[in-house]
């Protein structure tokens, strides 16, 4: 499984053998015409390894951590995706470093919009500063609001990616005591105050959501309530023509067997539709 190779021993190939091995080898000596055994700690310097198809000349000491490495790395990469978690409803925490008061406000929210009329509300425009940072899947966006750049927003929006939480945003007001904290004294106050709240905070798990609208005439429209019954969002459009559009969000996984339900109950005279909606938080059981 394994083939140990040098360079060059006394000029020539020679085959030895470990104890418990049958190798090939091929020794390197500065001493040319030595026909003594080399010793194994020289093997351990120079042996390449072929496995796999991989190969590394290292020592033996790295070649094993690089295998375990990959190792680990398969195995990794075979685990199931984790659950995403939001918060569960607003929360708000305070410190104080070096009389300086930050305040910290955190909440769920699922688009930008929602994130504007959170900093609208909490903003305090008496304090010194009103920093914030929210993220929303692949989206983010994060302001020093006046201190120093890279102190304030970033260390905020960190804290948010380090808790593994989605769909939130953080807003942290100073109040100025009298002490300058200097650039890492900021980045410490700001990143260790958004954390700490957002580690208090309590949290749910995200579902994916489906949007499901259903069109049909509006006698069909009590079969379709019965089956939309307590879903999210559930609303109902009448159209011009006479026809209902009844719409609401359902985890993704229900989202089929909606759409079976109501073409069974409406003998397929109805049109059901499927788009992928924004996430939903889910009470923990």
């Amino acid at each position: 499984e394994y083939s140990l190779f040098g360079k060059n021993w006394g000029g020539g190939r020679q085959r030895y053998a470990w104890p418990h091995h049958n190798t090939n080898l091929r020794c390197s000596s500065s001493s040319r015409g030595r026909s003594s055994m080399p010793h194994r700690r020289h093997f351990e310097r120079e042996w390449c390894v072929f496995r796999g198809g991989i190969s590394m000349q290292h020592s033996n000491h790295q070649n094993r951590r690089l295998l375990a490495g990959a190792a680990s790395s398969v195995a990794s990469s075979e685990q199931p995706t984790s659950d995403i978690f939001t918060l569960k409803d607003f929360y708000s925490d305070e410190e104080i470093v070096k009389k300086s008061r930050f305040i910290t406000h955190v909440a769920p929210i699922q688009n930008q919009e929602e994130f504007d009329d959170f900093l609208e509300e909490i903003r305090d425009d008496t304090a010194s500063h009103n920093c914030w940072a929210w993220k929303v899947g692949n989206e983010y966006r994060f302001s020093d609001d006046g201190e120093p750049s890279g102190t304030a927003g970033k260390p905020i929006f960190q804290a948010i990616e380090y808790s593994g939480l989605d769909n939130v945003a953080v807003v942290v007001t100073r109040f100025f005591g009298g002490i300058k904290l200097g650039a890492g004294g900021l980045v410490r106050a700001y990143g260790g105050s958004a954390s700490s709240c957002l580690r208090k905070a309590p949290r749910v798990k995200m579902v994916a959501m489906s949007l499901v609208e259903v069109s049909c005439s509006a006698s069909f429209i009590g079969i379709i309530y019965r089956i939309l019954q307590g879903r999210l969002d559930l609303k109902t459009d009448y159209c011009e023509d006479g026809s209902v559009k009844v719409s609401a969000r359902v985890p993704e996984g229900d989202a089929e067997i909606i759409s079976k339900k109501v073409e069974s109950a409406t003998q397929a005279r109805a049109t059901v539709g499927i788009t992928a909606s924004f996430p939903s938080a889910e009470e923990p059981e």
